[in-house]
């Protein structure tokens, strides 16, 4: 019998930032901020964005099972916003989304949950609008841990990030732990005529399995040129963490690390543990957070580092903090995925 997450209520303000240049040449106005609406449940995650220019997200519990559910905010005529719950999860088809959600080309979205499914370990769903009428058709694509908990889920336990999809349609995510090491995996979907396959890219090592990372927590970030890109909050040569890259080869997909964090040791002034997502530039740069580390000694706060990655040509990277947080100012930890 699954556990039932204690009810909870959390208001989210979501909120919209409109900047506009000043009448002085290079500089910017004063932000405006403005409360879109309150969501009940405890979100946590991501918001996306339609061609209509709607919102959709998920929330940790709430609903008609306080489960959690995915929502949509239309953008009304009278200039305000309303919310609509398009799907109350209900344990069976997935429990406590998490991660935020992508659209194919069809209009169809994509997400995951962190419980739930056949096996209460998980799932990746889609969610496929009316054609013909109004609504929202919801699947399963995939549910974790097909063998049981008892079996150490070798293909991964549950995701704890949204996935990503490339321009054939194929799903791509990680999963904090579970694999044959327990350190993780990275996963790929592939549709087919009877469904979806699951197949494991990378199984990343253990905690004393040798110099591959570990736990990456985070959503994958697909390159133009079909590479995924990745964090784990632990591992690498140092043990708290690394940037990584899946690369297909011959048949098959090469893992390598672009940069492990804190060579220098403690405090690991470039950074630590970098469980979150990355982003491109146009140059081909990467760049992420980490919640611990920096410049600042803060002791147990960790106050962590906003990086930069650049490729040096010889087929390295090279890292660059572009800003330390800390403590007791105005600003904190980042905590973004």
């Amino acid at each position: 019998m699954r556990m039932k997450r204690p009810s909870f209520a959390l208001i989210l303000a979501l909120a919209a930032t409109a900047i506009a240049l000043s009448s002085l040449p290079g500089a910017w106005a004063k932000p405006k901020f403005k409360v879109l609406a309150g969501v009940s449940g405890g979100m946590f995650s991501s918001l996306t964005l339609d061609s209509s220019g709607n919102l959709y997200g998920v929330t940790n519990a709430g609903g008609t099972y306080n489960d959690g559910v995915i929502f949509e905010l239309k953008h009304l005529s009278n200039g305000n916003w309303g919310e609509v719950v398009v799907h109350s999860f209900n344990g069976d088809d997935g429990l406590f989304p998490n991660g935020g959600m992508i659209f194919d080309r069809a209009g169809n979205l994509y997400g995951t949950t962190k419980e739930g499914g056949a096996t209460n370990a998980g799932t990746v769903f889609e969610l496929t609008p009316g054609r013909d009428s109004p609504g929202w058709t919801y699947s399963i694509l995939y549910s974790f841990c097909p063998e049981g908990w008892f079996s150490g889920c070798p293909e991964g336990d549950p995701p704890d990030a949204g996935v990503v999809m490339d321009h054939s349609g194929n799903l791509y995510g990680t999963t904090g732990g579970g694999g044959s090491n327990g350190g993780g995996v990275a996963f790929e979907l592939t549709p087919d005529s009877s469904g979806w396959s699951y197949n494991v890219l990378h199984d990343f090592a253990g905690e004393n399995e040798g110099k591959d990372g570990w736990t990456p927590y985070a959503r994958l970030l697909l390159g133009k040129n079909g590479n995924l890109y990745g964090t784990t909050a632990g591992g690498g040569a140092y043990t708290l963490g690394a940037v990584f890259r899946l690369r297909y080869v011959s048949g098959g997909w090469d893992e390598s690390l672009l940069y492990s964090f804190c060579p220098g040791g403690f405090p690991c002034k470039d950074g630590a543990g970098p469980g979150y997502g990355l982003i491109f530039d146009n140059s081909g740069n990467l760049y992420g957070t980490t919640p611990g580390g920096g410049a600042n000694n803060c002791g147990e706060a960790n106050c962590g580092t906003v990086f930069k990655l650049t490729a040096d040509g010889n087929g390295g990277w090279k890292e660059k903090v572009l800003y330390s947080f800390r403590t007791g100012g105005t600003d904190s930890a980042p905590i973004a995925l």
